[in-house]
């Protein structure tokens, strides 16, 4: 039996309609993919910018009291050792205060040292976070910290300058908090007269905290990867706590 031509025609027009809303709806699938791709990756662009932004303001408030340290006169009068015994130890109180102070004030620093150059590295003031709370070190606690790149690469910038260390797992030898912990280190040499490099200000600081603060301004879905540039996963995973 022959099919007569108006079946053909319309077998033939619902084929040409099933493959042509077959490769309509390829097409919307695949457009909506590419916008779904694009959206994703504009807005990790985005959240890295202000990730990379938050970071830079938070380093910067550490230089600041770097720098504040610096201008200090305990550090310079400390590391000079031309006063009596009596008001070296003074100085030493003093400055101990000033970084217990600072420790309380910013709960993402582990450590502050003045470390003295011209004696091996031997820190002079040292002032740690450990598991009872923040401790002042001293007497043979204090250790020789001039083969660590933070000291001697330190030592050797323009009085100005900064020195930022690159993240890593703290591994040094103590009970502070730090140990095991991402953290970056921010530093700045004491000069004399001449230029000559006396000592250096050093302020260890916990990425994990830090990264508490920053989190504030990011979606809170977000978790993040951190590794530096010898592999070392930082931090593996970032969940939100309960109520933010």
């Amino acid at each position: 039996m022959h099919m007569g031509v108006g079946i053909k025609l319309g077998l033939l027009l619902a084929t040409l309609g099933m493959v042509s809303t077959g490769l309509i709806g390829y097409y919307v699938y695949d457009r909506n993919q590419h916008i779904l791709l694009e959206s994703a990756k504009d807005r990790l662009l985005t959240t890295t910018q202000v990730l990379a932004e938050r970071l830079n303001d938070e380093l910067s408030e550490v230089a600041t009291d770097v720098r504040f340290i610096k201008a200090l006169t305990q550090p310079r009068e400390i590391l000079e050792q031309k006063n009596p015994p009596q008001r070296l130890s003074l100085h030493r109180q003093m400055l101990e205060q000033i970084f217990t102070s600072l420790l309380v004030a910013r709960p993402e620093y582990l450590q502050i040292r003045l470390i003295d150059v011209l004696h091996f590295g031997i820190e002079r003031v040292r002032v740690d976070r450990d598991q009872d709370g923040i401790k002042v070190i001293s007497g043979l606690q204090l250790q020789e910290k001039n083969h660590f790149p933070y000291t001697f690469e330190t030592a050797r910038l323009e009085a100005e300058e900064l020195y930022l260390s690159e993240i890593n797992l703290n591994q040094e030898l103590g009970n502070h908090l730090g140990f095991g912990k991402p953290t970056v280190r921010i530093a700045a040499p004491i000069k004399d007269k001449t230029n000559k490099a006396l000592g250096v200000i050093v302020i260890n600081v916990n990425l994990d905290t830090l990264f508490e603060h920053i989190r504030a301004n990011l979606p809170q879905d977000l978790k993040v990867l951190l590794t530096n540039s010898r592999g070392d996963y930082l931090i593996l995973k970032w969940t939100p706590k309960s109520g933010q």
